[in-house]
């Protein structure tokens, strides 16, 4: 019996609700949302703390959660990019399980020196107000380990629904505690313990599902973990150059003009952060695919990925920059209100910037996929030398934050310039190439999406 032809009504409707199901399921959407989310929910969860905790208990809880994100990034450092560039094509177990033992390792180590710290340098600890950091990090360092490892395993794999659950896992118990001090007030322990619990909750749960991959531990070696030592070294020191970049500024600025300044000149920048989103969710679903091509040796495929990506969110991004170039004023007074009127220029400035920023970002991660983590380093630390001497120059000179915000561009391009002269080296560094590959791919997007329809 022959089948009944199918209406085109239906078939057209099947072939769009398929089209939307593709859209909503693909890794760059499920990374942007996990950015997104963790974004926003990090956003309220600050807004909803400072009117929950005292100014000097939220001091205290900022200084806790600064420490333990500069010693996260020593254990990240150290492993997530060289587990990606490594694990990425192979799926093999001894990577993972190599990638356990260093993580375990460094963990005890930094652990074990923050515990000794606490009686050795016990003054100097209350004075800097660490003594709940002290405290309780060890904990807190061991119990996210899991949750850790977990998230660079699941991104290594290109299962960024995985990440997103994670995330939701760990962020979502904690941003309701948070709204619970509303109602009863608590302390900073209290918030910190519920920490604790939470980053215990996600990293059972990240286990108990088997994302983690804890049982290669049994399958790590030393060869693979000197390889991932060898290459980790390089870009642990990429991320520490980083957060010397972004904080030379701040330090300078506070020796030369004072906190007000600081504030006139941090404000913008942090909203210009926001439009980093789409970047690093660009950057988390680019890394895994530019690893895995450079494990082949297809620098073609590698410089289609990179010339596309970069492209496609240095468009996707303009919209919002001359956004922010045309209401810069009204940004500023919503943000801050009419003491921050003098940051417009500023935020104009750090607009102007960020759209310098992909270029930058993708020529970084794809040194570092095609196994040159010490060439990124040399970039980011050329790029620190160059922001620390301009900065002092210009503040010798002028004695004000605005042309501060004028050498992180030409920092920038230093360092653009010097990625691209190695890049070069590797297939053909073309700017012309990024802008025609963004825009198609940009174009093509933005027709596909206009033409979906769920009914």
């Amino acid at each position: 019996m022959s089948q009944a032809p199918v209406h085109p009504y239906f078939k057209a409707r099947s072939i769009n609700c398929y089209s939307v199901k593709r859209i909503f399921t693909s890794q760059h959407f499920l990374s942007l949302t996990g950015n997104v989310l963790a974004s926003l929910i990090g956003f309220m969860s600050l807004l909803v703390l400072t009117r929950v905790l005292s100014s000097a208990n939220m001091g205290e809880w900022l200084v806790y959660v600064t420490a333990f994100t500069f010693a996260d990034m020593l254990r990240s450092g150290l492993i997530h990019v060289a587990l990606i560039q490594r694990y990425t094509k192979s799926k093999d177990p001894s990577v993972s399980g190599s990638a356990w033992v260093i993580s375990l390792g460094v963990t005890a180590v930094i652990s074990f020196v923050c515990y000794c710290s606490s009686y050795i340098f016990t003054d100097s600890i209350r004075q800097l107000h660490l003594s709940t950091f002290v405290h309780y990090f060890p904990v807190l360092f061991f119990v996210s380990l899991p949750y850790n490892i977990a998230l660079w395993i699941q991104q290594a794999e290109n299962r960024f629904a995985s990440v997103l659950y994670l995330r939701l896992f760990m962020s979502t118990p904690l941003f309701i505690v948070v709204v619970c001090g509303l109602i009863s007030p608590f302390r900073v322990q209290d918030l910190i313990e519920a920490q604790i619990i939470c980053y215990a909750i996600a990293s059972a749960a990240a286990i108990t599902l088997r994302w983690t991959r804890v049982r290669s531990i049994f399958k790590a070696n030393k060869e693979t973990i000197r390889d991932l030592l060898q290459f980790g070294k390089y870009s642990t020191g990429t991320l520490i150059c980083n957060n010397l970049l972004k904080s030379s500024d701040t330090i300078l600025i506070s020796f030369y003009l004072g906190p007000s300044a600081v504030a006139a000149y941090n404000l913008p920048y942090k909203l210009i952060e926001l439009i980093e989103i789409p970047l690093r969710s660009a950057v988390a679903t680019s890394l895994p695919q530019l690893s895995r091509y450079s494990q082949e040796k297809n620098f073609v495929k590698v410089q289609q990925i990179f010339n596309q990506h970069t492209g496609l969110v240095s468009m996707a991004i303009m919209p919002l920059v001359i956004l922010c170039l045309l209401s810069a004023n009204e940004f500023m007074l919503l943000a801050g209100g009419k003491q921050y009127a003098m940051s417009a220029n500023i935020f104009r400035i750090f607009a102007l910037y960020s759209l310098l920023l992909p270029l930058d970002r993708f020529i970084g991660i794809t040194l570092d996929s095609i196994g040159k983590p010490q060439l990124n380093l040399l970039k980011v630390s050329l790029m620190v030398v160059m922001n620390v001497t301009s900065n002092i120059i210009v503040l010798e000179l002028f004695n004000s934050v605005l042309p501060v915000a004028v050498t992180t561009i030409f920092t920038i391009c230093c360092g653009i310039l010097f990625g691209a002269f190695i890049l070069n080296k590797i297939f053909p560094f073309s700017g012309k190439a990024i802008f025609t590959s963004g825009l198609y791919l940009f174009t093509n997007r933005i027709y596909k999406l206009k033409h979906v329809k769920v009914s």
